[in-house]
């Protein structure tokens, strides 16, 4: 199972189950994976959302960006659609992405700009067309069972109690981070705050999340901003507009007719 908090598809938002805040009596590792675990418990069968993203350069220029996400879940997979749609220069650059609940399946992903043919993406070209596209599909994500957690406590951020938990990546050499530091909202199973440290140490990458908002029946984190150190860029999210199980159609979400296919597979 894989643990994202920040923006979805390109951003990845943690949707999770309002419930009552949960207890914990101990602080072994059973208990830190079962809060991971509930933040992450979607129950949903399609939404739409709205969001409006600020780039900001390693020297400080922004760019703003508009884009729409839809995203479906069936037993089988779950199937995500973002699209630019502003400023002009970006509007029509598009992603989809198959991520199949088998977790022995590849994810199937595609890219297209805007006036010409889907790119299908295979291994390591996804993130080289991710890149290229100006957007990634994550802004943190560590999947739970390859690493190892722990409840360091408890901690308030923003007036928020929050559990304090680390997972250490079993691979200290992923490259999406060594070490991760998640405080999550006792009451709403929020993300508030997310630092990610290379196998040195060092913060390289640091998600703040101060925006949340109930919709059909789940929390979600609407506003927040991403700081990544190693390369002194920065993005700026929130979520305009969110609407749940309206019944998007499956044919939104289909296999492109043509595209080509880039990459070799490989990691």
């Amino acid at each position: 199972m894989k643990q994202c908090f920040g923006v979805l598809a390109l951003l990845a938002v943690a949707i999770i189950l309002a419930h009552p805040p949960a207890t914990f009596s101990s602080a072994g590792p059973d208990e830190a994976r079962a809060i991971l675990d509930q933040t992450l418990d979607r129950k949903y069968q399609d939404l739409e959302l709205k969001v409006h993203l600020v780039k900001t350069s390693k020297t400080g220029k922004e760019r703003p960006m508009d884009l729409t996400v839809k995203m479906k879940n069936s037993p089988e997979m779950k199937k995500t659609l973002a699209v630019f749609t502003a400023p002009p220069e970006v509007a029509g650059i598009t992603s989809l992405a198959w991520d199949y609940t088998d977790p022995a399946q590849t994810a199937d992903r595609w890219f297209k700009l805007s006036g010409m043919e889907y790119v299908k993406c295979l291994g390591q070209s996804c993130q080289n067309l991710e890149e290229k596209f100006g957007f990634s599909t994550d802004i943190f994500a560590i999947n739970l069972d390859e690493a190892d957690h722990k409840l360091l406590g408890e901690e308030t951020i923003d007036g928020a109690p929050c559990f304090k938990i680390e997972s250490k990546a079993k691979d200290q050499g992923n490259p999406a981070g060594a070490r991760f530091i998640t405080w999550v909202d006792k009451e709403k199973l929020v993300a508030r705050k997310v630092e990610v440290y290379d196998k040195t140490g060092t913060l390289s990458q640091m998600s703040v999340f101060t925006e949340f908002k109930l919709l059909g029946g789940h929390w979600w984190e609407t506003k927040g901003e991403l700081a990544q150190y190693n390369t002194g860029k920065k993005l700026r999210f929130e979520i305009t507009e969110a609407n749940v199980n309206t019944g998007i159609p499956d044919a939104v979400f289909d296999k492109p007719k043509v595209f080509s296919v880039q990459g070799d597979g490989k990691p």
